[in-house]
């Protein structure tokens, strides 16, 4: 009987150079967003129902995490 052996491969992943906790403070504060969805999704439908949301981003964790808040209107 064949014994099969797994192998374990890990992944690296490293920043580049240029990048910082800091790449993406553009996106910090409150917006305003206009949203669109599909009516009936894998039905070759082309109607849309459009809405407004707001986004609160926000640091935390010293920096290392944005936290995302969605706030919907129904």
């Amino acid at each position: 009987m064949e014994q099969s052996t797994a192998t374990t491969k890990t992944m690296s992943i490293k920043p580049s150079a240029s990048s910082s906790q800091n790449d993406f403070d553009f996106l910090e504060g409150k917006w305003k967003v206009h949203n669109r969805k599909l009516k009936t999704r894998l039905n070759n439908s082309n109607e849309w129902s459009e809405f407004e949301s707001a986004l609160h981003l926000r640091k935390s964790f010293n920096g290392y995490w944005m936290l995302i808040l969605i706030v919907f209107r129904v």
